[in-house]
């Protein structure tokens, strides 16, 4: 019943702020609140801080740096920090970074890039403009040249993001919203045209991700609230669950090799990275 408490006292004097009332009430002042539940943090989580190593790659300021994508030309990420504009960039190891291209993503996975570093396919808000509706604003996608800058939108209200490309270029999905769900999509990138992959009803998915041969997509389904990640068989159009379906959250697949999945879960009660080989069954 404190915070019942801290905003009763508060309304019946207001004059000082909310952080007297909270004070008055438990007898410490917010600050040291704060430093308590820090405190607390760092003793429940000593043990897996330790295993946090690895090198830092993004620049040591204030700023958001996501979805890293590895090509022959580097390491891209999305990128939103506090001194400039949101846009896709290239880290280097000491930290550095060069800003690729200048653009505000559906989200921070909404890029994909060939494996030369060459095309990033990127989503991103248009404002169009339709008789009798006025302006709409819809996620596309664009290909965008690195070594040009230029900049060429291929889909028109589609509601695409999270777009991922083979490793030889050949074949582009997407997730496209239908609705208040979403479905992955194939996108022909020289025409826009789009041609349904998969979907299951009432389910929304998420960051797809090609095998090595571009065989196969993992991607991450959330239906109900019961959040896996299946595996999709391009040729047969069939697919398979790699944990579940379970009451345990399951994100973010990549491929390692054709035959082996990383992914992120909570399913031991801490968010670790997990490896699942899709042969033996062996997590």
């Amino acid at each position: 019943d404190v915070v019942t408490r801290i905003m009763d006292d508060f309304l019946d004097f207001p004059f000082f702020g909310p952080w007297a009332a909270i004070e008055r009430v438990t007898g410490k002042t917010s600050r040291a609140i704060f430093e308590d539940m820090k405190a607390a943090l760092e003793t429940r989580y000593q043990s897996a801080a330790a295993l946090a190593g690895g090198t830092r790659f993004s620049p040591d300021k204030v700023g958001n740096w996501q979805h890293p994508v590895l090509t022959a030309r580097g390491l891209y990420a999305s990128r939103s920090d506090l001194e400039g504009y949101p846009g896709i960039v290239r880290l280097a190891p000491d930290g550095t970074e060069e800003t690729i291209a200048v653009i505000a993503l559906s989200d921070p996975s909404s890029f994909t890039t060939t494996a030369d570093g060459v095309t990033i396919y990127a989503t991103s808000f248009f404002a169009d403009w339709r008789p009798g509706d006025g302006e709409i604003v819809v996620s596309d996608l664009s290909a965008i040249d690195t070594l040009t800058g230029s900049v060429q939108r291929i889909t028109t209200d589609a509601h695409l993001w999270h777009p991922a490309v083979s490793a030889d270029g050949r074949r582009l999905v997407a997730v496209q919203g239908t609705g208040s769900y979403s479905r992955l999509v194939e996108v022909d990138p020289s025409t826009g045209g789009i041609e349904v992959l998969f979907s299951i009803a009432d389910a929304n998915v998420f960051n797809p991700a090609f095998s090595t041969d571009g065989k196969r997509v993992a991607l991450v389904v959330n239906q109900r609230g019961m959040q896996d990640v299946v595996v999709l068989d391009l040729a047969s159009g069939a697919f398979a669950y790699v944990l579940g379906p379970d009451a345990f959250g399951e994100y973010f697949p990549s491929w390692h090799g054709d035959h082996r999945l990383l992914f992120s879960s909570d399913r031991s009660g801490r968010l670790a990275l997990y490896e699942a080989d899709l042969d033996s069954g062996a997590v």
